[in-house]
């Protein structure tokens, strides 16, 4: 396979809570069918999702996964400015984040 993967398409489908485009629900592949449906849905997303490094998915450095529960209006309102600022919730909580580690410096 010599492909390139769209790591942004990854991470936004990853970030979003769009279902998985495999299988359709309810069937189950095995043997060649199963192995060429892997072998899509590899060329499809890629190998797993690369670590943010520096700025971007870089595929380099380290990216530590954390979690944070939010009230019900502060995530609505989170989804809603991602949405008007074509970012997804993550991006926003890491530029928002820094901001405050930016701010707390000064």
């Amino acid at each position: 396979m010599n492909h390139k993967i769209d790591w942004d398409k990854m991470a936004d489908w990853a970030e979003s809570d769009a279902p998985f485009a495999g299988a359709p629900s309810g069937q189950t592949l095995s043997g060649e069918a199963a192995r060429e449906a892997g072998r899509r849905i590899l060329e499809q997303y890629g190998s797993g999702r690369p670590s943010l490094g520096h700025e971007h998915a870089q595929g380099k450095g380290s990216s530590p996964r954390r979690q944070v529960r939010l009230p019900q209006e502060v995530n609505d309102e989170l989804d809603a400015y991602a949405a008007e600022h074509g970012q997804t919730a993550s991006q926003v909580m890491r530029d928002a984040l820094k901001e405050f580690f930016e701010r707390r410096a000064a």
